[in-house]
């Protein structure tokens, strides 16, 4: 059951011309704004507080630790987005063990 409160409009400024001097928006977006600010804020502390993270060590020839995977994901994911044609996991995982030493050069 959702419940759903009376509509409100809100009172909003809007500028006429560009000689107008009023101060365009809602009087409400300020407190919004500042609310998130100090959201957004408390949850950076909490971040800093948790535990570090460390990198792991590429490696293309072991799958059991999902590296391929997770780039044939984001790559997929990434072409569905542009519409472009998605490569398999054994695609990606050649195209990696090509990339790689060519950075290391």
């Amino acid at each position: 059951q959702v419940k759903l409160t009376a509509f409100a409009p809100k009172e909003v400024q809007i500028k006429v011309d560009d000689k107008d001097t009023t101060r365009e928006g809602c009087l409400d977006d300020d407190e919004k704004a500042r609310n998130m600010i100090q959201e957004m804020q408390a949850l950076g502390a909490r971040q800093k507080a948790s535990t570090h993270l460390t990198p792991a060590e590429f490696e293309k020839d072991d799958d059991s630790n999902f590296h391929i995977a997770f780039i044939a994901a984001a790559a997929n994911l990434r072409a569905r987005n542009y519409k472009i044609t998605e490569a398999d996991f054994h695609k990606v995982k050649m195209t990696a063990g090509k990339i790689i030493p060519a950075i290391a050069t």
